[in-house]
This record gives C-alpha cells, sequence and structure tokens, in this order.
C-alpha cells in the first residue's frame, strides 16, 4: 500500500511539472526589414522544470524569414538530432552583391530574391555538432574566429556576417561572397597519416594565394601522450592534404594552439616550390625564441609550463621583490594542497601551485570572484607582465624543461 501511495505521488507530480512546461506566452514581432526581406521573431516564454534548480523561467526564441507577406519556407529540415526544429538564427551577409540572409539551425541556407521571387539555396546540413562559420581572411588575410550557431533564448537579433570575403561554412563549404560562388570541399578526410582532424578551432591559417588550408592534426601514441601536427588541404577543391608535424618543444607549443596566430607566424612559414606552389614547413632557427608564461582559464591565472620543480620557488623569489614582501609572507597550502604556496599581500592572498605531473606552476587569485577579484586578478597580470619581460630577455630559461 505505501508503495502504491508513493507511485501515485509520483506521477502527480510528473502531471504537475508538465503542466508548468506548457504554462507559456507568446509574443510575434518584425525585428528586421532588409531589402525584400522581413525577419520576425517569436518569443515563447514560460516556466519549465529543471532537474537541478526545480521550476524554472524560460523564453526561446523562434525566427521565421518572409518575402511579400509569405514566409520562406525550406527545402530540407533545419535540423536533424536536437529536438528543436524551428529556425534558430538569421543573418544578413555583409558584401553580397544583392540582400542577402543566411538562415539555419544545423542546416545552412542561402535567401535572395531572383526576378521578383524568393530563392533559397541549401549550404550545408552539420551532422552532430553545431553548425558554424569562420571567415578566412578576416585578420590581415588570415582566418577570423569561428562563429557557432547557437539557438537565442532571450535574444532578439539579427547579426551581420561581415569580415573577409572568404566565409567557411561547417569547414565543408567555402561561399566567396562578392560573387556568391559556393566551392564544396572534396578532401576533408578524418584521418591523415594517422593523425586525427581536430576541427575544433576551425581553420588555423590559409596560404597566400588562399589555396591552401592549414587545420590542426593529433593522434595517440605510447604512454599514452599526444603529439600533434598541421593538416594542410593542399588547393582546397581538390583531393590533396599532408602533414607537417611538429614537436611541442621545438615550438614552443603549450596550448592547443589552433586559435593562435602569432605562434603560427612564429613557428610556421609558407615556401615557395619549383612549380611556384605553395607548401607549408616548420621553420627553423638557429636559436629559438625564449620560453613565456602564459594567461589561462579566461586570463585569471598565470602559468608556467613546462617547468622543473625548482621554478615555483625562483617565481615565489620574483613575486616578493616585485612586491617588496619578505619570505614571512609565504604560507604553506592545505592538507590536501602540499604543493602550494600561499602569498599574503596587503589583504589579497595569492596560490602559487606547482603541479609535478604536469611539469606546471600556477599563480591564481583567492577569489575569482567578488569584491577583491578584480583588484588580484590585476596584480596578476602585473607580475606576469613583468616576469614575461625577464623571460623575454633570457632570464630563467635554465628552469624550463620539455613536452
Amino acid at each position: 500500500m505505501k508503495i502504491l501511495l508513493i507511485l501515485s505521488a509520483l506521477v502527480l507530480l510528473v502531471v504537475l511539472l508538465t503542466s508548468f512546461a506548457f504554462r507559456s506566452k507568446r509574443k510575434i514581432e518584425t525585428i528586421l526589414n532588409y531589402g525584400p526581406f522581413t525577419v520576425k521573431a517569436e518569443t515563447v516564454s514560460g516556466q519549465t522544470f529543471n532537474a537541478n534548480y526545480g521550476i524554472v523561467k524560460q523564453s526561446t526564441i523562434r525566427y521565421s524569414v518572409w518575402h511579400k507577406d509569405k514566409i520562406v519556407e525550406y527545402p530540407n529540415e533545419l535540423q536533424g538530432n536536437t529536438g528543436y526544429s524551428h529556425l534558430w538564427r538569421v543573418y544578413v551577409l555583409e558584401g553580397a552583391p544583392k540582400p542577402t540572409l543566411i538562415a539555419g539551425s544545423q542546416s545552412l541556407f542561402m535567401i535572395n530574391e531572383e526576378n521578383g521571387e524568393a530563392v533559397v539555396k541549401t549550404l550545408h546540413t552539420q551532422d552532430s555538432d553545431f553548425a558554424g562559420f569562420q571567415f578566412l581572411d578576416e585578420q590581415d588575410g588570415q582566418p577570423g574566429v569561428p562563429i557557432p550557431v547557437y539557438m537565442d533564448s532571450d535574444l532578439k537579433r539579427v547579426d551581420t556576417l561581415k569580415g573577409g570575403d572568404y566565409l567557411l561554412i561547417n569547414k565543408q563549404l567555402l561561399l566567396h561572397i562578392p560573387d556568391l560562388k559556393m566551392t564544396t570541399l572534396q578532401n576533408q578526410k578524418r584521418v591523415v597519416d594517422d593523425y586525427y582532424f581536430m576541427s575544433a578551432g576551425g581553420v588555423v591559417a590559409v596560404s597566400p594565394d588562399k589555396k591552401n588550408l592549414v587545420f590542426m592534426g593529433g593522434k595517440t601514441v605510447e604512454g599514452p601522450a599526444y603529439i600533434y601536427g598541421m593538416i594542410v588541404y593542399d588547393d582546397y577543391a581538390t583531393k590533396s592534404e599532408y602533414l607537417v608535424p611538429y614537436d611541442r618543444t621545438l615550438t614552443r607549443s603549450i596550448e592547443l594552439n589552433y586559435d593562435n596566430r602569432e605562434w603560427f607566424k612564429t613557428y610556421f612559414e609558407w615556401v615557395m616550390d619549383k612549380d611556384n606552389h605553395y607548401r607549408l614547413q616548420v621553420r627553423q632557427y638557429d636559436v629559438l625564441p625564449f620560453w613565456q608564461g602564459r594567461y589561462a582559464d579566461k586570463n585569471v591565472v598565470y602559468q608556467l609550463t613546462p617547468v622543473n620543480n625548482e621554478m615555483q620557488q625562483v617565481f615565489a623569489d620574483f613575486i616578493l621583490q616585485q612586491l617588496g614582501l619578505t619570505k614571512e609572507a609565504i604560507h604553506p597550502g592545505g592538507q590536501y594542497s602540499s604543493n602550494m604556496m600561499i602569498i599574503h599581500y596587503k589583504n589579497h592572498k595569492f596560490s602559487l601551485w606547482l603541479r609535478p605531473e604536469d611539469k606546471i606552476v600556477v599563480l591564481m587569485p583567492e577569489e575569482s570572484f567578488g569584491p577583491l577579484a578584480e583588484e588580484q586578478i590585476k596584480i596578476i597580470h602585473e607580475l606576469g607582465d613583468a616576469f614575461n619581460e625577464q623571460l623575454a630577455k633570457g632570464e630563467y630559461q635554465s628552469n624550463f624543461t620539455g613536452f
């Protein structure tokens, strides 16, 4: 009997929670008139059940594109496996020869007008990951940061895609915006010379003639460890590709460098072969550039890697000198932080943490949030910048090891 009462209560709870999910309000408004097109946004807001927070408010934005008072229809599904079948986003395509929109979810479509009629062309359908864009000539002729296509929940906006002439769509289709010419990338292999294609950061670089695209690749080796290489799609409209492996120590590669353009320019170069064709290679140095520290975790912490264990005390001494402190300002870490120093400075505390297994020393604030966080992060940057200045002069390089 007791079990039946519990089951009945659970059923009632599910019914109540389901009813909450359907308490919604709908509001439709026009948010953009662009050329012959109108973009509308329907806001569906209400209450739903969240397993972590209980009953919560939720809003969903459903976009629609209209042409001459008729809604624009699409030749295939907007998405295949997310459960949200509405139109997620709409973008104005800057630089197109006529008013053009790109709209979609996982599937992306180009919308413009021909002979007074709306024309919808399928660009590409993303199978599993989020759809996305990347301009290949946004930053001094090199790729910009990838732009993922996410569903809006609390904003109603029509963003403008701008930044260059070459727009890569889902890493598979290249759109030349000035003439809307599309080129399908035929050569996107998942594996090249046993290195797996890593799509997370998009295109790392393009050759000077804009015919070669560079992505990161990697593979697992004994250890287990991971080694990296650059996968070059050589003349991307064909089926040619090659690998440029590199040594992480010799290239000072302290992170996945697909989003670090300066690192790429420092350690790689394009050379012209006898057929006047660009090929990528690792730069050769008689004397390698010096190691540097870097900021991580959204620029909150400063890291030194790969380093020996002695670097923790070396950096601690430097911090004491910079802040005008004595060694009494250093306190031990907690019970489970035997490799941590706590540095007291005025009303601040900083953790200087050694992780021998990772060959890393990390300087971090006691508070990442709260009233003291901003000042502590500022001090960390002052210390990190000052230490980098010394590293750039060749100081402390003997405390760096290798990967």
